[in-house]
Parts: C-alpha cells; structure tokens; sequence
C-alpha cells in the first residue's frame, strides 16, 4: 500500500434491528450517522479531510424475532 492510499474502515455496530437496516440501506437513521462520523473522523485523523472517496466496511447482525418460545409464554400457549 502506498502512502497516498487509505486504510478501509471496519465499523461494527453489533445487533441491529431489521428496521434500522433498512433505513442504512436507505442511507438513513442512526446507523448511517455512524457510518458518516466514522468517516469523518478516520480522515481527520489521517490529515486527508478532503479525500473524495474511501473504504467503510460496515458490520451488523440481523436481531432475531421475538417468539413465544424466546419470551417464556410457551407454557401458557394451550396445544
């Protein structure tokens, strides 16, 4: 890797729920305001504020769906 060349950034935001990543993919919400910060802040960092494109790799994991099973209520739920 040259010197002029950017290091990808790595974000991982953990477990997100299906609305919220439909709203990053939308490039919306709270998760593309992290994206953005991350950017920003990686470049400033770097002394390159004014680069037009770099590397965001973004991590995430789908929540699960509550079910009865996950939330204890099984056992009043008659057969």
């Amino acid at each position: 890797m040259d010197q002029n060349s950017l290091k990808p950034i790595i974000l991982d935001v953990g477990k997100k729920s299906k609305k919220a990543i439909k709203k990053l993919k939308n490039g919306e919400g709270e998760l593309i305001e992290q994206a953005n910060a991350a950017a920003k802040n990686a470049l400033m960092t770097q002394g390159r504020e004014g680069s037009p494109a770099i590397t965001l790799v973004l991590l995430y994991e789908k929540k699960a769906k509550k079910t009865v099973k996950k939330l204890g209520l099984a056992s009043l739920i008659p057969l």
